[in-house]
């Protein structure tokens, strides 16, 4: 057989793995709502990598700005459909994707970029409105 698994093995008795349901970014966060769960905050493997890596919290809450606009009604990505919402946010921070920030390499400090700034006085001036 392929793969080189033994029939008589427990391991060939493993449940198929569930397959969540592909869904919104605003259906998730419906979802979060009514569960009482904080979208991304308890993730865990988001708080270690954010932890490892001395990211500061608040450039990370940043990028869920940005990352929630795009993909919420009326974002660039609005149509775009995810079974793990939490683990495509850690893609986008553990890339970089957004280059809302850069890693002073000297003294392991991050600053934001030109885009992090940007992003920052949009969506502090949203807050307020």
């Amino acid at each position: 057989s392929q793969g080189g698994e033994e029939p008589d093995e427990p391991s060939a008795e493993k449940p198929k793995r569930e397959r969540k349901e592909r869904c919104s970014l605003k259906t998730f966060l419906d979802r979060c709502r009514q569960a009482g769960e904080t979208a991304i905050s308890g993730y865990e493997p988001l708080r270690k990598y954010v932890d490892g890596v001395g990211l500061p919290m608040d450039f990370v809450q940043l990028a869920w700005d940005v990352f929630k606009a795009e993909h919420s009604p009326e974002g660039a990505n609005e149509r775009r459909l995810q079974a793990d919402w939490r683990k495509h946010f850690l893609n986008y921070v553990t890339k970089g994707y957004y280059r809302l920030w850069y890693a002073d390499a000297a003294n392991g400090t991050y600053s934001l970029t030109t885009q992090g700034v940007q992003a920052q006085r949009l969506h502090a001036h949203k807050e307020a409105a």
